[in-house]
């Protein structure tokens, strides 16, 4: 009778151990959490390069905005753009993904602000390009 008990403890020893692991990894990939993006990654240099070619010329604005953008966010980007027009260079601080947004922190120092900082919120569209939804 005995080694049913130690076997009956052995496999409740085991349950355990197999919820406290699933409770674990469901824990550690929480989809709220911020994702880092290396700013080497294409993400990075794709939305990088959106901003420069905004920084050149602010009619690239319709095409790099989401179209589900409201008018205060358009107002915004180009506000951004002009600021960044007047940087020295433009370079990309930081990336990470919120969710579904990745969102980027772009240094762009100017003779008036030499710490300057903007931020973006990027989102992918159907085609799985990435496009401008906000910038606080």
């Amino acid at each position: 009778m005995t080694i049913v008990k130690v076997q009956q403890g052995i496999l409740l020893a085991g349950a355990v151990a197999l919820g406290v692991l699933a409770w674990r990894s469901t824990r550690d990939t929480n989809e709220f959490e911020d994702h880092s993006v290396a700013l080497d990654s294409r993400e990075a240099k794709v939305a990088l390069a959106m901003l420069k070619q905004l920084a050149q010329s602010t009619n690239h604005i319709e095409a790099c905005l989401c179209p589900k953008a409201n008018p205060m966010v358009r107002r915004q980007v180009l506000q951004r753009a002009i600021q960044m027009r007047q940087a020295k260079e433009i370079k990309l601080k930081k990336a990470a993904w919120r969710r579904s947004y990745l969102s980027v922190d772009v240094a762009c120092p100017a003779a008036k602000d030499p710490g300057a900082t903007l931020h973006f919120y990027l989102v992918k569209n159907d085609q799985g390009e990435l496009k401008l939804i906000g910038a606080p």
